[in-house]
């Protein structure tokens, strides 16, 4: 694409794209018809402008793009008004993409935000295809360290977008084969003279490729392509001979040959014609604007790189308007996407009861069977975890099933060593929080009573009365069988109950004795919550606490291909949390929040991921842990984590990477546990608490804000970057009445592409994560941003963290003068 009726920025000249695309930044003139031999696109930064393809016009306006396929047959022209407009214009060239990216050219492509049939589709569609070309220019403007990578990167963005979103039928027939009639010859034609122009191309040679005959062919040609046959050849000659020209130091007759002219004299003349120069000056001239960095006028632009022509400073203003309204360096795509928020520091001196302390719930460390403390990597998984991120409970299996072994008179063979076990739980601070299945298949041995209270007395032998006594949790569990009557089953769930809890509370009044309530927010299970809780009132047997499950992927309905929005389980754990509390208080006659309402725990929990492997690892979730824990506050006791991947498989059989894991196999940190541990600076009291911004203080000087982007959105979105991109926010937070003085700040960012390295092994199968080089490289690739820096401050400071989908930014600052 020649920078035809007005200048323009190339951003293929004296550059590492000279093979690969053109891009201009100019005022668009009238463009004869051609034919595209690649993929280019056309977008309206300013004013107007008519693209014709395949004989079919739409009228582009500003913020339009429109793609043109290969082989397509387009014009432009400016609109009727005479209004100055401003485009960046893009070609891929077909040889580039046939040798390195050909499956772009196996389809075309419906990408015309101006077209009759796109306007159904949503314009933030398309805002992915446009941030891309601006990016490329803005690159390519800029030229800063890796410049090249950047713009080839922003391509291949482009190429990715269009290839995934865009596609709408496979590619025409290669010419000469199964293309007939005039259309088909002309463009076979076009076709030849493209592949061959730098050879010997004739008139009678193109009209047997058109299966016409000569005279014939020259008239069709001209009325379809505007243009003669030979002004289209050359034409086509010059714009290979200019790009040779800018970007190699062959000789002028060398270039001429290269393109197909018969000598010096010919191209030097049409070159003079169309260029108003000889070649020689034309590169000379190119060259000093290069080295001077000035425009046509002897101008310098601000930040450029020399290659402006007359008129284009209007150009790259238009380019950075569009920048500063669309945000493109953020991905937002909207305007107003930023959230800013005021934040006054005053109250929190002096004597304010009425500011509430941060609430953050208690932390429970699930390692599936008690069996599993044995394991010397989950002791050094379980020592780590303890020392960064305080854990309150240890959650195991008991009792039943082979996670006890016992001998054949039913009492209890120490094959695990359980009192070691239960020892370095107490040296690391963690209380015991034991589940107890009574479903039929796990039944059996002495009577229940007897065990559990052997079992208790084997956990709280020689250890201090005031450390576990008044800690430990015992979690009953019991489903329904396929095959049972419900009021069976609950009948045989009151009585394994009341055995447990009678057994439990003999031992020590103060353990906590509880029971699962619900999975789910389906009607049927809180129905049988109920039914549990009423029974066991009937019989006396007020649950200390209950348990849930927070997991929005095993609803009812729920699709993994975006046929329902993942915004309808927004607050979904904070519903299921409030739901439990009003219905256990309601039956057992109590007030919420009083001495005798049930505790909450969450035993198992998930957020929004999809029922794959690949679409929730991809889904990165650390806003949304952090947005769910401050949504808890005062309401639920503790939350549970697997402590690592490898504990759930041997349990249950499956590697299931969904689940909210602090490990991977060996010492690899998952997301969670970086969640955790940046959560877990917030303390004192909260000046500010919304979805997006948490502002505590421990005292005058010493002051935490944790930033979230917590995103909603379809699991398919996780495992496309094209879309969740646009999910980038800003947060503006100003906090104001700080004393005055000299502060030290300390910035930890965590975002998605800090576990892009866990992706990657997550989709193969987490291969190689024996391999010790592999496990080196994923712990450090896997870790936040870090930052320190001393600032000083004169009342006021603000935070203006940009954040991927769910990313986490957190600010501790402390006055140091």
């Amino acid at each position: 694409m020649a920078a035809d009726g007005g200048g323009h920025l190339d951003g293929s000249r004296g550059s590492p794209f000279g093979e690969i695309f053109d891009l201009t930044l100019r005022s668009v003139g009238a463009v004869p018809r051609s034919m595209m031999r690649g993929v280019g696109a056309f977008m309206m930064l300013k004013g107007n402008a008519v693209l014709e393809v395949n004989g079919v016009s739409y009228a582009l306006r500003a913020d339009d793009i429109a793609l043109v396929n290969d082989g397509d047959i387009y014009s432009v022209s400016p609109d009727a008004s005479g209004t100055p407009n401003i485009a960046l214009v893009l070609k891929v060239f077909g040889t580039y993409l046939e040798r390195e990216c050909p499956e772009v050219l196996d389809f075309r492509y419906d990408c015309n935000s101006a077209a009759q049939d796109s306007r159904h589709v949503a314009r933030n569609k398309f805002f992915n295809a446009k941030r891309s070309l601006v990016r490329m220019m803005l690159a390519r403007y800029k030229r800063d360290d890796g410049y090249a990578l950047e713009a080839k990167r922003a391509l291949m963005d482009l190429l990715h977008d269009i290839y995934m979103n865009f596609r709408a039928l496979p590619a025409k027939p290669a010419p000469g084969r199964a293309m007939r009639g005039e259309a088909g010859g002309i463009l076979d034609a076009v076709t030849y003279i493209h592949e061959n122009y730098r050879y010997g191309v004739s008139l009678a040679g193109a009209a047997v490729c058109a299966r016409m005959s000569p005279h014939y062919f020259s008239r069709r040609f001209k009325q379809k392509m505007g243009s003669g046959f030979l002004d289209y050849l050359n034409k086509i000659r010059l714009d290979g001979a200019v790009r040779d020209l800018l970007n190699t130091d062959e000789s002028i007759l060398k270039i001429a040959m290269n393109n197909g002219f018969s000598g010096s004299k010919p191209f030097t003349a049409l070159f003079k014609k169309t260029y108003k120069q000889t070649p020689q000056n034309y590169k000379q001239t190119e060259a000093g604007r290069k080295r001077a960095g000035k425009d046509s006028r002897g101008e310098k632009p601000q930040g450029g790189d020399g290659l402006f022509s007359v008129g284009e400073r209007d150009g790259l203003e238009s380019l950075l308007r569009y920048v500063a309204i669309y945000d493109i360096s953020h991905g937002d795509g909207t305007a107003g996407a930023h959230e800013s928020i005021t934040v006054p520091l005053a109250p929190l001196f002096g004597e304010m009861p009425g500011v509430p302390g941060i609430s953050l719930p208690g932390k429970i460390f699930k390692i599936g069977r008690l069996s599993e403390a044995a394991d010397g990597e989950v002791q050094e998984q379980l020592a780590e975890a303890q020392k960064r991120i305080r854990g309150d409970y240890i959650y195991f299996r008991g009792i039943f099933g082979d996670g006890v072994a016992r001998r054949p008179d039913g009492s209890f063979f120490r094959k695990y060593d359980y009192a070691r076990a239960f020892n370095f739980f107490m040296e690391l601070g963690l209380t015991p929080f034991v589940s107890i299945d009574l479903s039929p298949s796990g039944a059996g041995g002495p009577p229940l009573g007897e065990q559990v209270c052997e079992f208790l007395g084997v956990m709280l032998e020689n250890r201090p009365a005031s450390r576990w006594r008044s800690g430990i949790r015992v979690e009953v569990v019991r489903s329904c069988g396929a095959e049972e009557d419900w009021d069976d089953a609950c009948q045989a769930f009151v009585e394994g109950f009341g055995e447990i809890y009678r057994a439990a509370k003999a031992l020590s009044p103060d353990i906590g004795v509880g029971f699962h309530s619900v999975s789910s927010s389906h009607p049927g299970e809180w129905e049988r919550f109920a039914g549990k809780m009423s029974a066991c009132k009937a019989a006396g047997l007020i649950p200390d606490f209950i348990s849930i499950t927070i997991d929005p992927s095993l609803e009812e309905g729920y699709t993994a291909v975006g046929e329902s929005s993942y915004g309808s389980f927004k607050n979904y754990g904070t519903r299921q949390v409030e739901e439990a509390m009003r219905l256990s208080c309601e039956i057992c006659g109590v007030s919420p929040g009083g001495a005798k309402a049930p505790q909450i725990y969450v035993t198992e929990w998930n957020t929004l991921s999809g029922r794959t492997s690949i679409e929730s690892s991809a889904f990165f979730r650390a806003a949304l842990i952090a947005s769910d824990l401050l949504s808890f506050g005062g309401s639920v006791s503790a939350a549970a984590y697997w402590l690592n991947s490898k504990s759930k498989e041997a349990m249950t059989g499956k590697l299931d990477n969904r689940v909210l894991a602090l490990y991977f196999y060996g010492p690899v940190r998952r997301p969670p546990f970086y969640a955790l541990y940046l959560v877990n600076k917030l303390r004192g009291r909260a000046a500010h608490q919304s979805e997006r911004l948490v502002v505590t203080s421990a005292g005058p000087g010493e002051y935490a804000a944790l930033v979230t982007n917590p995103c909603y959105f379809d699991p398919l979105y996780s495992v496309e970057e094209s879309y969740v991109a646009m999910e980038r926010k800003r947060v503006e937070a100003r906090i104001t009445g700080i004393p005055k003085g000299l502060y030290r700040f300390k910035v930890i960012v965590f975002e998605k592409k800090h576990s892009s390295a866990l992706d990657r092994i997550s989709r193969v199968g987490l291969m190689g994560l024996d391999d010790e080089d592999m496990t080196l490289y994923l712990e450090g690739a896997i870790l936040p941003e870090f930052n320190v820096f001393e600032e000083e401050i004169d009342s006021a400071c603000t935070l203006a963290p940009e954040l991927g989908y769910n990313g986490v930014a957190l600010y501790l600052f402390k006055k140091i003068g």
